[in-house]
């Protein structure tokens, strides 16, 4: 026969796994939900002209592949998936297009079918992408979202051209170190990146000039004053970027930068010689150095 003290402690025991099943039950009722809503969202990507590809690694590598297939194909492949890079690209009659000339024509062209605002917003269901690259024009909406994932770390921009005023928004986005650009066909590099320096954690940049003509493109003074104003840069990449004798000096304002690479074409006289007494490791794989 049970002593009441005996009785008292095996109601607490009960209690407590009645508890903490019901709390386990409830978090696997929610996660299911969860990544049946990001496996319809990714059904429906798909499905879309513009396409957005979702992808990701495993989060329970640590289970063997016999027990993460069945778990994969009776939940679906977020239920053991941690998605963490998104790629926007246009469908294939717009990638074609990559060998044309940027004109006004190719901006108008019907094949050029941008994001709307509800594709930017399904991206917020997935809360661990940490880069996002895209060869499409970034709206200024589709950049709220970006900046908002809570993630973001990486952001590579390849677009035709950029819509003004959109690239500093990122400067919301604080966890953001890294970021890329390519100028295809729009017009200055430096008009393009207009906004660059309210990117305030940037620790790593890498510009792209246009290839065609295949030509350094000339980074403007305000260019300059903006990317020699980012307080956390370490890293500064140019590929088809000239920058002028006149503001080659500006680049000992960056307090910690640690390495320069030009590559391509690449046009910085005098770097070598300015930045000689700084600890800056610089890369030359240009002969325009």
């Amino acid at each position: 026969m049970l002593t009441p003290f005996r009785l008292q402690f095996s109601l607490r025991t009960m209690f407590l796994v009645v508890t903490v099943v019901a709390i386990g039950l409830a978090r696997f009722n929610s996660c299911r939900k969860v990544w049946k809503r990001l496996d319809e969202i990714l059904n429906e990507f798909e499905k879309q002209d513009v396409n957005i590809y979702i992808h990701g690694s495993s989060e329970m590598a640590w289970l063997p592949s016999a027990l993460r297939s069945p778990l994969a194909g009776y939940f679906g492949p977020s239920s053991c998936t941690r998605w963490d890079t998104a790629e926007l690209q246009g469908q294939s009659g717009f990638v074609e297009a990559l060998s044309q000339i940027y004109t006004d024509e190719l901006r108008q062209n019907d094949e050029l079918k941008l994001l709307t605002d509800a594709n930017y917003d399904l991206l917020l269901n997935f809360r661990h992408i940490e880069k996002v690259h895209s060869n499409l024009p970034v709206t200024k909406h589709g950049m709220e979202v970006i900046a908002s994932l809570p993630a973001l770390k990486e952001f590579e921009y390849v677009p035709f051209f950029t819509i003004p005023d959109t690239i500093e928004i990122l400067g919301h986005a604080p966890r953001l170190t890294s970021f890329r650009f390519v100028n295809c066909h729009g017009p200055s590099i430096s008009e393009c990146i207009r906004g660059v320096g309210k990117l305030r954690h940037l620790r790593s940049i890498s510009l792209e000039g246009r290839l065609y003509p295949n030509a350094p493109e000339n980074l403007s003074f305000e260019a300059m004053r903006e990317l020699t104003s980012l307080p956390e840069l370490r890293t500064l990449k140019l590929d088809l970027i000239a920058v002028p004798a006149d503001y080659v000096d500006m680049l000992r304002q960056l307090p910690r930068l640690e390495k320069l690479e030009f590559n391509w074409e690449s046009e910085v006289p005098g770097a070598k010689e300015i930045l000689k007494d700084r600890p800056v490791t610089i890369t030359i794989l240009s002969p325009g150095i």
